[in-house]
């Protein structure tokens, strides 16, 4: 576990560009690691995944970025580093952001991107190889952009629930796709929330074994709270305070009282909000924490840049590269490599 935990928080180092050669994170006690290393995968990168996908026990990352129109693949090789990016074609949409979950049963990873442009979702469905099958993209309400997957009505097949960011006009809503257990999925309703909704996470806020919703509005400085009421039903209480530009979303027991916390990344303002949860699905809101320029968060085995409210431009024709701007921006060389799979 504890090797797990560094090699992800490697990779964390890594996304968000951590400059000093040793850096270290608390993961049961601080834990100091090696320097850096950088592997060249696409341009404008959004969000990525850690999972397994191709069987054989080792952690892969799955990248999804706005300059091209495909899911970078890097295969674990067990010592923390990486061949050169594989690459998944997923139409003529640009990528945004990226999340995997078991959409047909197989207890394989699968993965789903959003393309905020095209207002799309895209499903890979994978093979267990390391290939994966891409399937016909849904149209997902306005300006699609995260994504987060579990089973929320109760069925046992995987969800997916989509922030819709908004483009070109302003959007405030969250679009449910309910699983069908095959890897397809159907657009089932859609929940209002904050504007410019961007980051969103999953978790049982109020300890009632129903899946709760937390949803961080990048255009008015709150986080949605959703409580989950069963059947895929959902009911906001009052929104957590933040900072400027809220984005990422993390969850844990922040102060030791077996009540579930968020921590929420403000790209606006360069702070963390903590928010100590009180068990009911309500939040105290707790001194923000000043951090480096251009606040990013992630949950899980999730980790994502951050996003404001404005846009940066890529391709010249708009097409791709539109998108929230946040932070730097990163360019970096696309690797060599076949289409296909790990």
């Amino acid at each position: 576990m504890l090797k797990t935990r560094r090699w992800m928080a490697a990779v964390f180092g890594l996304w968000l560009g951590i400059q000093p050669t040793l850096f270290g994170l608390w993961a049961q006690g601080e834990v100091a690691f090696i320097a850096r290393w950088d592997f060249l995968v696409g341009g404008s990168l959004r969000s990525l995944v850690v999972e397994d996908f191709n069987g054989d026990q080792i952690l892969d990352v799955a990248v999804a970025g706005l300059d091209p129109t495909s899911v970078s693949l890097l295969r674990g090789l067990g010592d923390g580093t990486f061949p050169a990016a594989r690459h998944v074609p997923v139409g003529d949409d640009c990528c945004n952001e990226i999340t995997s979950g078991d959409f047909n049963g197989d207890r394989i990873p699968d993965l789903a991107v959003s393309h905020l442009v095209a207002h799309r979702v895209s499903v890979l469905i994978g093979w267990g190889n390391g290939t994966f099958q891409v399937g016909e993209p849904m149209t997902v309400g306005n300006g699609p952009l995260a994504l987060v997957a579990g089973d929320l009505n109760g069925d046992s097949f995987v969800d997916l629930a989509v922030t819709n960011w908004g483009f070109p006009i302003a959007s405030n809503a969250v679009s449910l796709l309910w699983g069908a257990g095959d890897g397809t999925f159907q657009v089932a309703s859609r929940l209002t929330v904050g504007l410019r909704p961007a980051g969103i996470l999953l978790a049982d806020f109020n300890g009632d074994a129903l899946p709760d919703l937390a949803v961080a509005n990048s255009a008015d400085g709150r986080v949605s709270i959703l409580l989950g009421q069963g059947e895929g039903r959902f009911e906001a209480v009052g929104p957590l305070l933040v900072g400027v530009g809220p984005r990422g979303l993390a969850v844990g027991d922040f102060n030791d009282d077996k009540v579930l916390d968020l921590a929420v990344a403000n790209n606006g303002s360069d702070t963390v909000s903590i928010g100590l949860g009180r068990g009911d699905g309500t939040f105290q809101a707790a001194p923000a924490m000043a951090v480096a320029r251009g606040a990013v968060g992630g949950g899980g085995r999730r980790f994502r840049r951050g996003y404001g409210n404005g846009f940066s431009r890529g391709q010249r024709d708009g097409r791709c590269g539109v998108g929230p701007a946040g932070g730097r921006r990163r360019d970096v060389s696309d690797g060599p490599g076949d289409a296909g799979g790990l």
